[in-house]
């Protein structure tokens, strides 16, 4: 059996995905087997070039079902990709209510406590064609439908554990149901998702109007030749720095060591439809906060030389 160094062994597995646009073509992406949805998402806004607005998604589209999923954020594609058939593909669109609910939840949800709700679902059995319509109800404990018209009594009451194909009367019961089916199944973790991009501009804000000390104003003279500071990073390039701007304290600058180079890149704030945006080429590039702007030219060159490898965390002054 050939053996593999401990190098290889640290190699991440890698896989390769096809998602399709809202305009029907295709891109193919290699990602590493533990990326999540919500990761990939922002990869695609890189590539693309869209506005993140934190309400791009994930799709598994099914056509011969006539079924589609949005994919939670926390999901792994790989694991969803490998579950699907060979006719099923991964849409990249945009769903502005995939939390929703957690903005208004009695628009969907009589109770905000947990999910439970009732009301008539058309149900299919797989491999049959005839639907039926039952009176369905979630609790806790499962999914039911009644025998005995809208009765809830526990002796016309029937869990449903076999797979079933469900259809709503109207987009708004669909909805609904599927928020219940959503809660029910993954809990708190969905509000953690929904957090996630309030919490990354919680962390901005502390940079929309910044405080800077006497040592962050040394910092926006550094010179990484050593006339003034120095890099105590071993000589490791290309090193970059992200710092206030020292004539807009509104902006920021990138600054680049590139083959014994300096250059100075600023990031300048611009507004669209009330959000504000960062960008570091006159808003071809848009960005939420910083540490996108980071991440995505650590992936892309863009109009920056090289891509960003190594930031400068160890400065003497």
């Amino acid at each position: 059996m050939p053996s593999c160094s401990p190098d290889c062994c640290l190699l991440p597995a890698v896989e390769i995905v096809k998602i399709f646009g809202e305009d029907g073509m295709g891109k193919v992406v290699e990602i590493p087997a533990d990326m999540t949805a919500r990761d990939l998402c922002q990869l695609l806004v890189y590539k693309t070039h869209c506005v993140d607005d934190n309400s791009w998604a994930l799709v598994e589209h099914h056509p011969l079902l006539g079924l589609e999923r949005c994919l939670e954020d926390h999901e792994l594609v790989v694991h969803v990709q490998a579950s699907m058939s060979s006719d099923s593909r991964f849409l990249f669109r945009k769903n502005y209510a995939k939390y929703e609910f957690f903005r208004n939840p009695l628009n969907f949800l009589a109770t905000s406590s947990y999910p439970e709700i009732q009301g008539y679902l058309y149900v299919k059995e797989v491999g049959r064609k005839s639907w039926k319509k039952l009176y369905m109800f979630l609790r806790r404990s499962g999914l039911y439908c009644s025998t005995k018209g809208t009765s809830k009594a526990n002796k016309g009451r029937v869990e449903l554990k076999d797979l079933r194909i469900l259809c709503a009367e109207d987009e708004r019961s669909r909805t609904c149901w599927m928020t219940a089916f959503r809660l029910f199944k993954y809990g708190i973790i969905l509000y953690q998702n929904y957090k996630i991009p309030q919490q990354r501009k919680t962390l901005l804000s502390h940079f929309s109007a910044p405080v800077r000390s006497v040592s962050e104003n040394s910092l926006v003279a550094m010179d990484f030749s050593g006339r003034i500071g120095r890099d105590n990073q071993g000589g490791v390039t290309p090193l970059f720095l992200l710092r206030v701007s020292q004539s807009n304290p509104k902006a920021f600058v990138l600054t680049l060591c590139h083959h014994q180079k300096i250059k100075h890149f600023q990031i300048l704030p611009c507004e669209e439809d009330g959000q504000i945006f960062f960008s570091l080429d006159d808003g071809a590039t848009k960005f939420t906060d910083l540490i996108q702007l980071v991440e995505f030219y650590q992936l892309n060159r863009g109009v920056l030389p090289c891509k960003l490898r190594h930031p400068c965390t160890n400065v003497a002054l």
